[in-house]
């Protein structure tokens, strides 16, 4: 069986980005932006999100930021999960259209 793949700890917003399976995991992603500011949980939620948005090249007005900074208010998994969804949709290719309905909780196949 391999061995699972060491930790590290790095602030850039795509470190972590999921897709994410447990709780754990995005609170381990938001670890180090935390520490990069110095400690403090919304200031590190609110770095992570900004870069994120930075990362995706997403042009942010002032109400953008406001909303941000409330969503740094929340606890670390949660904002690392919406970074990581963020990073992710910015990574994507384009798709075509579809008129097909999602995958997920209400969208049986």
């Amino acid at each position: 069986m391999a061995r699972p793949a060491a930790r590290t700890r790095q602030a850039s917003p795509a470190a972590g980005r999921g897709p994410y399976q447990t709780g754990r995991q995005p609170a381990g992603a938001a670890g180090a932006m935390h520490a990069a500011a110095g400690g403090s949980v919304t200031a590190g939620n609110y770095q992570m999100l900004i870069r994120a948005c930075a990362a995706a090249r997403v042009q942010l007005g002032d109400w953008d930021r406001r909303v941000l900074a409330w969503l740094a208010g929340w606890e670390p998994a949660t904002c690392a999960v919406i970074a990581g969804l963020i990073c992710r949709a910015a990574a994507a290719p384009p798709r075509a259209a579809s008129k097909e309905v999602p995958d997920g909780p209400g969208h049986p196949r």
